[in-house]
């Protein structure tokens, strides 16, 4: 495994957390109707007022990996185990978490935003139609404790806390994670979660001309609200892009991939993998990479389903069975589904860095 930094695998387990409390939790208001621009100046003025600091992952890496694959490989709670050298597809398992509320499930996955030689600030990123109005959201992270004993956290928080992206209208909202990563340390404990550095490990809006239809992409998540219980990983499904990806569709920041999408995928992140030669399709130039270059490229909003009288339509993925069996007598899904672009990540990472309390 390549540890170089900046590469897919130089997941930075030595960043150190700027620590705040988001106090969300006695707001009314919900999260539809709150003033994206005014809110979120709110929440950065909280963000950067306060600089304490905790080195969550002080041990590094090494720490939790060792030279070989162990005989046990599973990661169960209760039990002590050395975390193997994980490979870059692996590690990705470890990215997505189930989200449970009242109303049903989805998928959530971890990233860094705002990151600097000092610090960063760790998100849990999902659809806005996933938290609705749940006044309880539910979700897990791994940790492990200094003998190596690993257990599953859950965590459960206020719908309310969930905060808007800076454009309001794209169906995506984050949870700042400082304050239970800073409850979790303060038990001598680490996450063995793994967070996607942004705006590095996306596509950016440029990059997107090196992506094309018929590209190969994969999604991690948990459809139908299925994943690995056992060792609390995501499940992996793969498809290819359906439409021109560079471009815009349904006058909105989203494209269509070529992969089963259903209920409890909602959230999901989807990856694109490039290795050997990238050719750019506006500049015809040909690059050549010496290593595999695996990046997020869109979050999974919605699902195209066609009715009994043969009308396609896109509706929110479902967020349970009841929803698909109450809102028609027949729904076919065909396979496709709708993904918000990875640029809009990085929108959010830019109004984090540039935001002057």
């Amino acid at each position: 495994m390549n540890n170089k930094e900046g590469s897919f695998c130089g997941w930075k387990w030595n960043f150190v957390y700027r620590l705040v409390e988001i106090k969300s939790s006695g707001s009314k208001s919900c999260l539809r109707h709150r003033n994206s621009l005014s809110f979120l100046g709110e929440v950065l003025s909280s963000l950067f007022a306060t600089a304490l600091f905790l080195p969550c992952f002080a041990q590094g890496p090494n720490a939790l990996l060792t030279k070989g694959r162990p005989n046990i490989v599973g990661i169960c709670e209760g039990r002590t185990v050395a975390i193997p050298i994980l490979s870059d597809i692996e590690q990705l398992a470890y990215v997505s978490v189930l989200i449970s509320t009242s109303t049903g499930n989805g998928t959530g996955f971890f990233v860094q935003l705002a990151s600097s030689p000092t610090s960063s600030i760790p998100a849990l990123v999902t659809n806005k139609h996933v938290i609705g109005n749940s006044p309880r959201v539910m979700f897990e992270m791994t940790v492990m404790d200094n003998s190596g004993n690993v257990s599953f956290k859950t965590i459960s928080i206020s719908g309310e806390s969930f905060l808007p992206f800076p454009d309001n209208s794209v169906d995506l909202c984050w949870l700042p994670l400082i304050s239970i990563i800073r409850n979790i340390a303060e038990n001598k404990q680490t996450v063995v979660n793994k967070f996607i550095d942004v705006p590095s490990m996306c596509v950016s809006k440029d990059e997107m001309g090196f992506c094309q239809q018929l590209d190969e992409v994969f999604m991690v998540g948990c459809p139908s609200g299925i994943w690995d219980e056992m060792n609390r990983n995501a499940i992996f499904r793969r498809g290819v892009i359906a439409t021109n990806p560079s471009l815009d569709i349904f006058n909105q920041p989203l494209f269509l991939v070529d992969i089963p999408t259903w209920f409890g995928s909602s959230g999901s992140p989807l990856f694109v993998r490039h290795s050997g030669f990238i050719k750019d399709k506006f500049s015809k130039s040909v690059f050549m990479t010496s290593y595999d270059s695996i990046k997020l490229i869109g979050v999974a909003t919605k699902t195209m389903i066609g009715t009994a009288r043969g009308k396609i339509t896109t509706i929110p993925i479902p967020t349970r069975v009841e929803d698909i069996q109450t809102n028609a007598v027949m729904q076919i899904p065909n396979g496709i589904g709708v993904f918000i672009k990875a640029e809009k990540l990085i929108e959010l990472d830019t109004a984090l860095r540039t935001f002057t309390p």
